[in-house]
């Protein structure tokens, strides 16, 4: 069906009403969150060098929203939104961000919180644990280590900078304080948009020889490195709730997870004397904040629903036409996502002003 650019009300109509229809049904569903840089100095994504030290560091743009979605079994969560350098040059640049974690499990599936675990480092006790040997000692050295039965258990959970013992200090912090942490064993999504080449050539410059920086995509892989990891005491208001230590910067609610490429995977496993390679190159450490009210937005002349919003857009997304109503950029990729998930889109010709339906 087509319907050309005098019907363009109508269909304005039918998509917002569509858009709206499925937001309701995702909120049964779903948390819908947002998220933030873990400080308001620091990053929400970041490239990191052999040592784990900061190279490039990802926040999102001013006005800019980014999404934390929770499935409401916390079976998985998925970050979307736009992502810029924090400081220095190209921060005109933008990468968009579309990552899903998924595969949850609780604390009973982690090793550094497991009994053998205790015994081996001494780390006091299951329910009374010493959180500094933790956060010294849950590396791959003893996850990895032979001489040790790690029983199938996962590598978690991730201690850093002291968050876990500091968590141990806050008011009604449950023992041990990761007792209703959750965490992800499996990853997938993309990251995409001019921002791309950046965050690659960054990677590029620490493993010269296995990764390539022509190639501008990152799909995130996790294995070998800690589980993603997840707390936060109310999800229905992240504002008035605590992570104890979950997002390992900060005892805001909060999301971890260390990460590599895995387009470089293969390259990296063949250069590391002793693969499987268990480096890694970016992290995402971010505060879980409720998303800020929609503005309303003005009525809009049919005349001017066929107007382009400044780039940059990701890639993949056409962001002209109906697809925007006028909205920010942010708001135009998601009522873009939200009808082309639910198959209502085919296509755009500017040239006819023709929008296509299925």
């Amino acid at each position: 069906m087509k319907l050309n650019y005098n019907k363009i009300g109508f269909a304005a109509t039918v998509f917002v009403t569509l858009a709206l229809i499925k937001h309701v049904d995702a909120v049964a569903e779903h948390y819908e969150l947002c998220a933030e840089a873990f400080d308001p100095k620091k990053h929400l994504m970041v490239n990191v060098n052999k040592k784990s030290k900061p190279l490039i560091e990802w926040v999102p743009p001013e006005g800019e929203t980014f999404y934390f979605t929770i499935a409401q079994d916390f079976s998985w969560v998925k970050l979307q939104g736009t992502l810029k350098k924090r400081t220095g040059p190209n921060q005109d640049k933008y990468l968009f961000l579309d990552y899903t974690f998924s595969n949850s499990c609780p604390i009973d599936s982690c090793f550094c919180a497991s009994q053998e675990f205790i015994d081996f480092t001494n780390a006091n006790s299951v329910n009374h644990p010493n959180y500094q040997l933790t956060q010294k000692f849950c590396t791959p050295n003893i996850v990895n280590n032979p001489e040790i039965n790690t029983m199938g258990l996962e590598w978690c959970p991730h201690c850093e900078d002291d968050q876990c013992e500091k968590a141990r200090k806050k008011e009604n912090a449950p023992e041990p304080i990761w007792e209703n942490w959750t965490f992800y064993k499996e990853s997938s999504g993309s990251m995409t948009g001019p921002g791309v080449e950046l965050f690659r050539n960054s990677v590029h410059k620490q493993y010269p020889l296995a990764v390539n920086a022509s190639v501008l995509s990152c799909t995130p892989y996790i294995e070998n490195l800690p589980l993603a990891q997840m707390y936060c005491t109310n999800y229905t208001d992240p504002s008035d709730g605590k992570g104890f230590g979950a997002n390992a910067k900060s005892q805001d609610c909060g999301f971890a997870v260390w990460f590599n490429c895995e387009e470089d995977i293969a390259a990296l496993n063949a250069q590391d004397p002793n693969p499987p390679f268990q480096g890694h190159i970016a992290d995402i450490n971010l505060k879980i904040v409720p998303c800020p009210a929609p503005t309303p937005q003005p009525s809009t002349a049919p005349s001017e629903l066929l107007t382009c919003l400044d780039p940059p857009y990701p890639p993949d997304i056409d962001c002209c036409g109906l697809f925007c109503f006028n909205t920010q950029r942010q708001q135009c990729r998601d009522i873009y996502q939200e009808l082309n998930d639910a198959n209502c889109i085919v296509g755009f010709t500017p040239e006819n002003d023709t929008i296509i339906f299925s």
